[in-house]
């Protein structure tokens, strides 16, 4: 389940943010992770499309609190200006 909510979270900041590199987001994460010993993420592109579905019904509504209501954990986290992949990771 971690796993899935970790990859939730990755495709979900890929998505809304300008900087959708895939492998970045990876490796942050996947530093992130190493240091406190769980193994790392890949991508999973169900996943990536369900979390781009959802983001696209955000979009739509322009209801930033909607809940998928699915089988993933959701992370709604958000920046303004200078926004990087670090800061997403580190929120």
């Amino acid at each position: 389940m971690k796993f899935l909510f970790i990859a939730f979270l990755a495709s979900i900041l890929v998505i809304t943010h300008a900087q959708d590199n895939q492998t970045e987001f990876l490796d942050v994460h996947n530093t992130a992770r190493a240091q406190v010993g769980v193994p790392p993420l890949k991508w999973n592109h169900t996943l990536a499309l369900y979390a781009q579905n959802l983001a696209n019904k955000v979009k739509q509504t322009c209801n930033s609190t909607m809940s998928s209501r699915g089988p993933y954990g959701e992370n709604t986290a958000s920046g303004y200006g200078a926004f990087t992949t670090v800061d997403a990771v580190n929120q």
